[in-house]
């Protein structure tokens, strides 16, 4: 019961970090090219970290 709800507050926690680093990603400002490259990195490892959480989640939940 206690890792049911663990990993159902993963899933929705690591969904919405995902959600969060593609908008970040589309509203980053273009000025600086060297700067933009860099928050659109930073922001692309938060959404890949956030799908790789949300996988293991999934998993642990339909393994359950």
């Amino acid at each position: 019961m206690f890792t049911d709800t663990l990993l159902t507050i993963l899933v929705i926690y690591s969904f919405a970090f995902f959600i969060t680093g593609i908008l970040m990603i589309i509203l980053e400002p273009k000025g600086d090219e060297t700067r933009y490259q860099q928050k659109v990195t930073e922001y692309t490892m938060l959404a890949i970290g956030s799908v790789a959480t949300l996988a293991f989640s999934l998993f642990g939940l339909t393994s359950l």
